[in-house]
C-alpha cells in the first residue's frame, strides 16, 4: 500500500479567552490521517506569584482506529517551556503534520510567543503499539 496523498485534517482554536480558570486545559490542535489521530492539549500551570506570564504543559495523545473505534496508544509530554497565552492563542501552533505510512507519525511545532517565534519541531510515532518520541 502506498502513502496517502490527502492532506491531514487539522483543527485548532481561533479564539483567546481573557479570563482563564486555574487548572484550565484546552485542546490546541488535533489532526487525523487515515487510521491515526493525535490531539494536543495545553494545561495551565498554577500561578507561582512571580508576576511572570502563566506557564503551560502540553501533552500529545495518539490514537489508532481499531474495529471502528479510536484506541489510545499513549500520551506523552511535549518537552519544552511553554507559556499559556503563547500556545493557546492564534498562531500558538506553528506546525502540525501527521501521516500513517509507513507507520503512524506526527510532528508539531509550538510558539514561544510572538517575539520569540516558533520552537523546533518535535516528532512522534507509533512503535509496537505505543506512542514514542522520535
Amino acid at each position: 500500500m502506498g502513502p496517502r496523498l490527502a492532506p491531514p485534517e487539522v483543527t485548532h482554536p481561533r479564539t483567546r479567552s481573557v479570563a482563564v480558570a486555574l487548572g484550565e486545559t484546552r485542546q490546541i490542535a488535533s489532526a487525523t490521517a487515515g487510521d491515526f489521530r493525535v490531539t494536543f492539549t495545553a494545561s495551565r500551570e498554577p500561578d507561582d506569584g512571580s508576576g511572570e506570564p502563566p506557564a503551560a504543559t502540553v501533552d500529545v495523545e495518539g490514537s489508532v482506529r481499531a474495529k471502528g473505534a479510536w484506541v489510545s496508544v499513549g500520551t506523552l509530554p511535549v518537552k519544552g517551556t511553554w507559556f499559556w497565552f503563547a500556545v493557546t492563542d492564534v498562531g500558538g501552533v506553528c506546525q502540525v503534520s501527521v501521516g500513517d505510512f509507513p507507520r503512524p507519525y506526527a510532528v508539531i511545532g509550538l510558539s514561544h510567543g510572538q517575539s520569540l517565534g516558533c520552537a523546533p519541531t518535535t516528532s512522534y510515532h507509533v512503535e509496537n503499539g505505543r506512542l514514542v518520541v522520535g
